[in-house]
């Protein structure tokens, strides 16, 4: 079972991620701030980062957290406009950008296109 780590500030946002990539087949994990996700990365697949945080941008939390664990996925997950996003996660070494606009159904959709 592939484990994936949600970081997002907005409680709503995370548990409906969590209870989609769960009901999906997925291990999950979910907290709002990076300090609380970093005991779960040795053990995680992939990490979906929220772009807008408050404090944090998703760009430089997933930079620092592919800087410390190259091997690990990292997708930054966000509802802004997937082309520009993709050209920030290129930018920064992301593994690419999950849409956070639609259904559960999507999300799991694509994290399984993105984690065979």
């Amino acid at each position: 079972m592939k484990k994936i780590i949600v970081i997002d500030d907005l409680a709503t946002v995370r548990i409906q991620a969590k209870r989609a990539l769960e009901k999906g087949g997925f291990s999950v994990g979910a907290v709002g701030k990076l300090a609380e996700a970093i005991s779960m990365f040795k053990d995680a697949d992939a990490v979906l980062v929220d772009y807008n945080m408050p404090g944090l941008r998703g760009d430089y939390v997933a930079s620092r957290i592919k800087s410390h664990h190259p091997a690990l996925k990292v997708f930054i997950y966000s509802n802004e406009p997937v082309d520009r996003m993709k050209a920030k996660a290129a930018e920064i070494g992301a593994d690419g950008v999950v849409t956070n606009k639609g259904d559960g159904n999507a999300l799991v959709s694509q994290m399984r296109a993105m984690l065979p």
